[in-house]
């Protein structure tokens, strides 16, 4: 019998000190990867007591971090955590691109009359 992986809800904004919650929301929007990776820290501190799901996706969000600042393993490691927290599997949410990734997308797309003459000028 296969169980299917748990879906973990956002961690709530109530669920961590004000500033700490600032801090960490302005790392992320605007993708300060090593600053963020850094605040998990305070944020597993702070979620010490709290129930189980919510540390769990506070280690799932951590890995999400550790792995855009190049470290697989210690990604792996926090998401192995957050499953052995829970006693279960954890539905891994798709990547979310970094608006560095969307750019770089977009301009590998050719579209429209730029796109023709970029085409055209690179002997594509």
């Amino acid at each position: 019998m296969s169980t299917s992986p748990l879906k973990l809800e956002p961690l709530p904004e109530s669920s961590l000190p004000p500033e700490l919650w600032r801090q960490l929301a302005t790392a992320l929007e605007y993708e300060g990867w090593q600053e963020a990776e850094t605040l998990y820290a305070q944020v597993h501190t702070a979620l010490s007591g709290a129930a189980a799901p919510l540390r769990a996706r506070a280690l799932m969000d951590h890995a999400r971090v550790l792995k855009r600042v190049d470290k697989p393993a210690e990604a792996l490691e926090r998401e192995a955590q957050a499953e052995a927290l829970l006693g279960a599997s954890i539905e891994r949410e798709e990547e979310l691109k970094s608006s560095v990734d969307e750019l770089k997308e977009s301009e590998s797309k050719i579209t429209g009359l730029r796109g023709i003459f970029k085409k055209i000028f690179k002997g594509e």
